[in-house]
């Protein structure tokens, strides 16, 4: 076995195939590092004497490129056969009138949704409770949004024990 590899004439192409592995796996581990990536979680916030609740909705590029953000939705689910939950109907909400939104390396954003806000009106008269929320990129990538089913829950009873506090209150 030695005996073959007694000249750099057999040597070289094991050296130069064992460098062109090595250059492609750096290669795609720039790749990977060097794309954007974008991270998004909820937190359900609660003042410390129970009257206001809302729901933040934290957003970071955790990757080295730009992103442009074009929108936020919420969708509503409902439950199908075999109880697997299926989208049904969402609604949009562009971040900038004009122009989107874009987050460089590390920069984050922030916005809150209050209990009203999880309950919209869309323009043919359909009623939609957000049971779900995403983040979507000019180039039409979709983000989940982590957390949001459970905390947009607790946002929705809250809500719904607040208005059964108001009904008997008064």
């Amino acid at each position: 076995m030695l005996a073959f590899f007694s000249t750099v004439k057999d040597v070289a192409p094991w050296v130069a195939m064992g460098l062109s592995i090595a250059a492609l796996w750096i290669s795609i581990l720039n790749y990977r590092r060097d794309k954007a990536d974008l991270r998004a979680w909820s937190e359900y916030s609660l003042d410390w004497e129970g009257f206001h609740a809302c729901l933040r909705v934290n957003i970071v590029n955790a990757g080295r490129r730009p992103i442009i953000l074009s929108s936020w939705a919420g969708g509503e689910l409902k439950t199908g056969r075999l109880r697997h939950k299926k989208l049904v109907n969402w609604y949009g909400t562009f971040f900038e009138p004009k122009n989107s939104l874009t987050l460089t390396e590390r920069q984050t954003y922030s916005f809150q949704l209050e209990a009203d806000e999880i309950i919209d009106v869309l323009p043919d008269g359909d009623v939609i409770e957000f049971h779900d929320l995403w983040i979507k990129d000019t180039l039409g990538h979709r983000y989940m949004v982590k957390d949001a089913r459970k905390n947009l829950e607790k946002l929705r009873q809250w809500k719904a024990k607040q208005s059964t506090a108001h009904k008997t209150g008064s």
